[in-house]
This record gives C-alpha cells, sequence and structure tokens, in this order.
C-alpha cells in the first residue's frame, strides 16, 4: 500500500467520539473537621481510675491496665519488675501456666505484659462477648499470680535471650548507655529495664514474687477500655471483682530530675568488627506542662521526623551516609530531653557525625514558616491517628493518664496546636543545647576512633568493655 493511499484512508476514517459512561466528576465535599472524642471517667470503689470509650461499631474490646512502680522500684536488682511482670501470664489463681495459656486461646483472648521504668501495663484485645471472662481473669492476674519454679526457669531462659538479643543490637545498646550516662548509674532510671544478665541469673522466686507484691495496688490503678461496652456496667463489674483488695502500701519514688553536663560530654564504645556506626545525640529538653513542650516537639518533627526533614535531607539525601535519621522528644513530670540518632556506615563516621552536629547546632537558630507549617500537620496528622484503633487510642488515654493529663487531653493539644507560632518554634529551639548534651560514638573503635577525634576534636571518654 502506497503512501498516498494510506493518508486517504486515514482521512476518510470515522472521527473517534469520546464518551465519559460516569459523566462529569461529583464534588467532593471538604472532609469534616476531626473532634477528639473523651472518654468516660469513673472511679472504682478500692482507688484507681477507669477511662471507657463507646465504639460499637465491632463487637471488640481493647482493655489496658497499669500499675505503677515499675522498674524504677528493682533497686540493686535490675530486671526485677520487668522479669515478674513476665510471669503474670505464667499462671494465676487456680490455673497454671498451660491452663491459663489454653484458657486464653479457648476465648480468643490476646494477652500482652510490658514493663517500663514507671508502671507495668497489661493490654488485652478481645471479642465483647467474651469481656466477663477477661474481668474474671484479670484479678486472678493482679492478686495471685502464681509464680510457679517451672514457669520462673522458663521466662528466665526467656529474659536472658532477650537480654542477649539487647546486647547484639547496636542502637539498644546506645540507647541504654545513653539512658545510663544522663540519669547516672544510682539514679532510679539509670539502668535498663531489662537490666544485666548477671543479675537475671541471680533473681529468686521470693524475690520475684515480693516485687509484683510490692507494686499491686488497686489505688494505683488506671484502667481504660474502649469498644462495644457499656462503661457503667464494666465499672461494676471491676467494682466487683476487685471487693476487698487493699494491696500493700503504695509504691511511691522520690524521682530527682537528672541534671544536664555542665559541658558536652563525648563517649566513643567499642563494638568489633561493626560495619555501621551509631551516631547518638541526647541533650536537655521539656518537661510536661512546660509552655513549649509542643512546639519543641514540632522542632523536632523539623529536625528528625520524616524523610523531608533536616537531618534525613542531609545525612540521607544529600550526604548518602544512612537510610535515616530521627529525632525525638520524651517528657516527664520534672524532666524531659531531645535526642537525634542514625547508623551510618562505618567510613562516613566522622564525616556524618560532623554534619549531625552541624545539624543540631543551626537547630538551635530556628526555623522556616514552611517548616512550622510541615510540623504543624505532621503532629496533627499523628494526633488523629492515635484514635485510628482500640488499641490505638488505649495507648493514647494510658499514657496521658501516667503523665497526669486529663480525659480531654486530645482535644487540649489540637486546640493548643493552631496557636504555635514560627516564634514559638525559635523560643523553643533554645533549650536543647549541645553545650549541655551527650554524644555518642558506637562502632569498631579500631577503624573510627582517630578519624573521630581528628574531625571532632573533645575529650573524648573511651569505652572499650561496658556490661
Amino acid at each position: 500500500m502506497n503512501a498516498a493511499l494510506l493518508s486517504l484512508l486515514f482521512a476518510c476514517a470515522p472521527k473517534q467520539i469520546h464518551i465519559d459512561p460516569l459523566g462529569p466528576a461529583p464534588e467532593v465535599p471538604a472532609p469534616a473537621a476531626f473532634e477528639a472524642p473523651t472518654p468516660e471517667v469513673g472511679e472504682l470503689r478500692t482507688g484507681g481510675a477507669l477511662w471507657a470509650e463507646v465504639r460499637s461499631d465491632l463487637p471488640l474490646i481493647a482493655l489496658k491496665v497499669r500499675v505503677p512502680g515499675g522498674s524504677q522500684l528493682d533497686g540493686d536488682q535490675p530486671g526485677l519488675a520487668m522479669m515478674a511482670d513476665a510471669l503474670l501470664t505464667q499462671g494465676a489463681g487456680t490455673r497454671d501456666a498451660l491452663a491459663f495459656s489454653k484458657e486464653m486461646e479457648r476465648r480468643a483472648i490476646q494477652i500482652h505484659v510490658s514493663t517500663d521504668r514507671r508502671a507495668t501495663t497489661i493490654s488485652l484485645e478481645l471479642k465483647a462477648d467474651q469481656l466477663e471472662t477477661a474481668l474474671d481473669l484479670l484479678p486472678d492476674m493482679l492478686r495471685e499470680p502464681r509464680f510457679d519454679e517451672d514457669a520462673v526457669e522458663r521466662v528466665r531462659g526467656q529474659r536472658l535471650a532477650a537480654i542477649a538479643e539487647d546486647q547484639d543490637d547496636p542502637r539498644t545498646r546506645a540507647q541504654q548507655f545513653a539512658q545510663s550516662a544522663w540519669y547516672g548509674e544510682d539514679h532510679p532510671w539509670g539502668h535498663a529495664p531489662g537490666g544485666t544478665d548477671a543479675m537475671v541469673r541471680t533473681l529468686t522466686r521470693e524475690a520475684l514474687a515480693a516485687s509484683w507484691s510490692a507494686r499491686a495496688h488497686p489505688q494505683g490503678l488506671h484502667i481504660t477500655a474502649l469498644g462495644d461496652l457499656d462503661p457503667g456496667a464494666l465499672l461494676e463489674g471491676l467494682d466487683a471483682r476487685f471487693e476487698g483488695w487493699e494491696g500493700a502500701e503504695l509504691p511511691t519514688v522520690d524521682l530527682v530530675a537528672p541534671t544536664p553536663p555542665a559541658t558536652t560530654t563525648h563517649h566513643m564504645i567499642h563494638r568489633p568488627n561493626s560495619s555501621q556506626t551509631v551516631l547518638l545525640v541526647l541533650m536537655p529538653g521539656w518537661q510536661i506542662g512546660d509552655e513549649a513542650e509542643l512546639a519543641g516537639r514540632m522542632g523536632s518533627v523539623v529536625l528528625g521526623g520524616p524523610f523531608t526533614s533536616r537531618l534525613n535531607r542531609l545525612l540521607r539525601e544529600e550526604k548518602g551516609y544512612t537510610y535515616g535519621a530521627r529525632a525525638r522528644t520524651a517528657s516527664f513530670a520534672n524532666h524531659g530531653y531531645l535526642y537525634a540518632q542514625t547508623n551510618v556506615q562505618q567510613h562516613s563516621t566522622a564525616p556524618a557525625l560532623v554534619d549531625l552536629l552541624s545539624e543540631l547546632t543551626k537547630a538551635e537558630a530556628g526555623y522556616t514558616p514552611a517548616e512550622t507549617e510541615k510540623a504543624r500537620a505532621s503532629i496533627r496528622t499523628g494526633l488523629i491517628s492515635g484514635y485510628g484503633t482500640r488499641a490505638g487510642s488505649a495507648s493514647v488515654y494510658t499514657e496521658w493518664a501516667a503523665h497526669g493529663l486529663g480525659p480531654e487531653e486530645g482535644a487540649r493539644q489540637l486546640r493548643a496546636l493552631k496557636t504555635v507560632t514560627k516564634a514559638d518554634l525559635d523560643a523553643a529551639a533554645a533549650t536543647p543545647s549541645l553545650s549541655h548534651g551527650l554524644i555518642i560514638v558506637l562502632g569498631d573503635l579500631d577503624q573510627i576512633e582517630a578519624k573521630v577525634a581528628e574531625a571532632v576534636p573533645a575529650d573524648w571518654r573511651i569505652h572499650r568493655h561496658i556490661d
């Protein structure tokens, strides 16, 4: 077929008519303004509080029980509380570990116990028709854990394996060292909640049982429940099951706020044959109730939140030192801190540390209007997403209660977030100063020590062996 005929055929072909079978695109309404829910608050007759929120769209319930105390009461036996708490699901009341486990499995009740420096948290997720069963099992765990010898040895093995895993994780090792250095070895928060291998091997059944008995007290309980439930009926059910429970004297801890270093403290920690290096910087931050706490949190998002944050843009995108960097704040009743952390390739350790410290120093000068708005949006999204699941909301409410905040805290933060200005971020940025910080480099010192010391001249404290 010649070119002229081909052109004629195309010219005579019928015109194609494009028809949209769906018609014009519908108008999409703007999303409704989010209103933070507020749980109902009740008080148990034995003391303690219940925060309950009804979510009846699915027949599911998330339940959290917070028992204050935690590893800060370990004294000279680090790891005691965490090991004792791990035994709460290993037999209680008339059920030994196997019977307890089978009952949970048969009822499809998921249970998890966690221990931090301040408290023990028992988390349950269940179908709504199993709530009565869960409420029957809960008092046994709180009041009558068995601490059977075979369960003690089984949990001891699990704890030793977990400690060994932490020892082998460079990020965890750096964080544990930072906590110990920041608080001091004699401070109640100066040791890792999991304790040490040597100590866990020595913990006796009697010591574990005594640890739990000293912390299990009805007046300190905080119970959070969300799902297809009746708050009034739940409160009555808890009162009936806890009737007559007095417990030991409610434990208290005189938690002294840590004193930041007078000058920057530098530490290098040896991890032989490590192909990567952990860089961690910890600086003073903001306590709960501080007017600048929210602005400081927003600043940490600008510094090391999403991949568009300053640290990620520099260390990941521009320099290619790392897969990611982060900065976070931690705030408590009488103190707080900000930390930045990243893992870098071994050969990049020295220049990466220089760039990290440079970026942290620049942050003291403040942020741009665009960064302020990004941080506002990020914090707001995080607050709202916390309400996305029953278990997530239960965790949020439990954390608020732990800090002495009220059930309306979510709504308060969303309101406050609207009023934070760039000037507020700039003012808050002066608090986390490297002049009173802690700088930690953990890696193969045989390969990086000289280069780090040359790149960042300082009085480096070298740790070849740490427990």
